[in-house]
């Protein structure tokens, strides 16, 4: 089921690692203290969302600052199409899914802002 919203205050994601070779879950936690009760680190504050995987946490740390590159992103898709914006953040290191959201978000940008 999806977290509420808006997220109760203190809420996190949590990772808990499986037994297999690269095998994980996210799981969302009411609070810090609760995910380490429970055995998972603690990945960022809030729910786990579409961007909170191991390999869109791994691009953040790629590109610290997403403004530009999603900027540069948005801005193909405006010209030359959703799957090329698409491909623009797939090139970054996102997942299909974070991609997708980065980029309704610049194009909700370029048209309400």
């Amino acid at each position: 089921p999806a977290p509420p919203f808006p997220p109760p205050p203190g809420a996190v994601c949590g990772l808990l690692l499986g037994g297999g070779c690269g095998s994980y879950a996210l799981a969302n936690f009411s609070s810090e203290a609760q995910a380490l009760r429970e055995g998972a680190d603690v990945t960022h504050a809030g729910p786990c969302g579409t961007c909170s995987t191991l390999a869109d946490l791994a691009a953040y740390i790629d590109h610290f600052d997403m403004t530009s590159p999603v900027r540069k992103c948005g801005a193909l898709e405006a010209v030359l199409g959703w799957s090329e914006g698409l491909k623009c953040l797939a090139d970054l290191g996102l997942t299909p899914a974070c991609a997708e959201t980065w980029l309704y978000n610049a194009r909700n940008t370029r048209e309400g802002c």
